[in-house]
């Protein structure tokens, strides 16, 4: 079977002036398919990347001005870790600060001081542990 080849005298009979203008409406039409399919989405893709780009750019900057004062930040914490724990030397365990609170109420009894109420209230730690918060309680 032999490939018949299309009748291109309709085509010769067509005047060049509407030759050309089908030619350039058929690259127009390329082209904005191309713009259309390919290029716009690729080009509005990249504008939501820059965008990003820049929001981690700003980060970027922060953390860097954060990170200048990291060593300071960290000696700070060891000189106030040192001196907690110099303060923590200072106070009594727990179970001793109970019996010199029992002991001054028995001394101010001995004394003439009338205590009326004196009881240890609910503790509650901070989730630092640095501190413990006391409950008062209801009358």
């Amino acid at each position: 079977m032999a490939l018949k080849l299309p009748d291109l005298s309709t085509f010769k009979a067509v005047p060049m002036q509407q030759k050309v203008l089908i030619l350039v409406i058929l690259l127009i039409g390329i082209g904005y398919g191309y713009w259309y399919f390919f290029d716009d989405p690729l080009q509005t893709n990249i504008d939501i990347l820059k965008v990003e780009i820049g929001k981690l750019d700003t980060e970027i900057n922060a953390n860097k001005e954060r990170v200048k004062h990291l060593e300071e930040l960290k000696q700070a914490n060891a000189e106030l870790e040192k001196q907690l724990a110099k303060n923590k030397e200072r106070l009594p365990p727990e179970d001793e600060a109970a019996q010199l609170l029992k002991q001054l109420n028995d001394l101010g009894t001995r004394i003439g001081l009338n205590l009326r109420l004196w009881r240890p209230s609910a503790r509650e730690e901070d989730p630092s542990k640095l501190f413990v918060k006391r409950r008062r309680m209801s009358k």
